[in-house]
């Protein structure tokens, strides 16, 4: 009986110790733009009936930024080649020093990188389009 307790015991422990290893926290990261020298942000969607684009006013630019900011991604490696994108984002900043954000269900891709975006809700930037 002793053994099988502490058989199970074992058990959970070993179960316990690979979840705490599989979701380390110290893989996720934010993508952590700097506002500073931002010179223009054009935002396009493609889930209203068709493509629209728009050049962000400078109040909406810092809100857009601290809500691209407060993304928890993971870096994955993405073998299937996605077509399609919900919305994409063109940081153009002084010196030449431009960023591509696209997101894609729960994907998002900065310049060539692609992550898992575990908070993104493709609702979150309708707002920019009303």
């Amino acid at each position: 009986m002793k053994k099988i307790l502490h058989l199970i015991a074992v058990t959970i422990s070993l179960i316990l110790l690979v979840g705490c290893v599989a979701n380390k926290p110290g893989d996720e990261k934010s993508m952590n733009i700097n506002i500073d020298g931002i010179e223009q942000i054009t935002v396009s969607t493609q889930t209203t009936r068709q493509k629209q684009d728009v050049i962000l006013e400078n109040e909406k630019i810092e809100g857009l930024i601290s809500k691209l900011n407060s993304y928890s991604l993971k870096e994955i490696t993405d073998e299937r080649k996605d077509k399609g994108w919900q919305y994409l984002i063109k940081i153009e900043k002084t010196g030449g020093d431009n960023i591509l954000i696209s997101f894609m269900d729960n994907k998002v891709k900065v310049n060539d990188i692609v992550y898992e975006a575990r908070d993104y809700n493709i609702d979150d930037f309708s707002y920019l389009f009303e």
